[in-house]
């Protein structure tokens, strides 16, 4: 009871604060504009690839007047995203991270009580080595792209999620799994900046809202469909077997970053 009331007092204090945004569209003054003009660092540009040239630079401008509606936008994300397959696989890899991330507690809380027989707490230990893991990640993101290729530590770190949680359910040990889980955090951490970072350098900026909401879709389809389906899978067929789908996931996670690795790559080839 004590786990709840906290974990819904923290959605009151996100409500209180969305209803306290201000109201209506303000187009911004042309000084506000010139300040608030993204302009990539040296960090977001060695861990993004170069974005698309051509006709896509006539539409870096901002929008001049509100959205007109969350299927407005929707529609036109889509339709961005078919004529740009190095996106789209950016925008995969992202949605099946976030599915992943977000189904696989059904999961994780199954591993906990019927394989490590630790209960709750070895669930929190779990969820606190993944926090610990993803915050690390984080932070070593600029590190880690002074010394290593994106796309090569995109794809690694998609390799681990995918490799590590079709192995998950034959941890026996919870300090296994805590670490296993801190491991997960990290590349998971790794993964969505650098899927993030390569998006924001490319997609056009009126189109970057219409883009971003098509993924969330994405992501969000994938992550009921695949709540569900492991759910029922741990619970009618087994365990390993709902890990092992989820392991194909992120499996498709991996695919994904590596196509869209591959078209950054070719894309650089023409322009030289």
């Amino acid at each position: 009871g004590g786990i709840l009331t906290i974990d819904g007092m923290t959605y009151l204090v996100s409500a209180l604060l969305l209803a306290n945004l201000r109201k209506g569209y303000q187009a911004p003054h042309k000084e506000e504009a010139a300040e608030e003009e993204w302009r990539p660092t040296e960090e977001t540009e060695e861990a993004a690839w170069p974005p698309s040239t051509g006709e896509e630079a006539l539409l870096m401008t901002p929008e001049p007047e509100a959205a007109r509606g969350f299927f407005h936008d929707l529609k036109e994300g889509l339709h961005y995203l078919r004529g740009q397959p190095r996106v789209f696989a950016l925008g995969l890899t992202y949605a099946c991270m976030m599915a992943g991330v977000l189904s696989s507690n059904v999961l994780i809380a199954a591993l906990s009580m019927q394989v490590l027989s630790a209960g709750p707490q070895g669930f929190g230990f779990m969820e606190s080595g993944w926090a610990l893991g993803a915050v690390a990640g984080g932070f070593s993101t600029g590190i880690v792209m002074r010394r290593f290729r994106a796309g090569s530590v995109l794809v690694a770190s998609l390799a681990i999620l995918a490799v590590g949680h079709a192995l998950f359910p034959y941890a026996r040990w919870l300090w296994v799994a805590v670490a296993m889980h801190a491991v997960f955090g990290a590349c998971r951490a790794l993964g969505g900046v650098l899927t993030q970072s390569s998006i924001m350098t490319t997609v056009p900026r009126r189109l970057m809202g219409r883009t971003q909401s098509a993924f969330s879709v994405i992501a969000t389809v994938m992550q009921v469909v695949m709540s569900f389906s492991l759910g029922t899978m741990a619970e009618h067929a087994s365990l390993p077997i709902a890990f092992g789908v989820l392991g194909l996931l992120y499996g498709v996670a991996f695919l994904a970053g590596r196509r869209a690795v591959a078209t950054g790559e070719q894309a650089v080839e023409g322009r030289v």
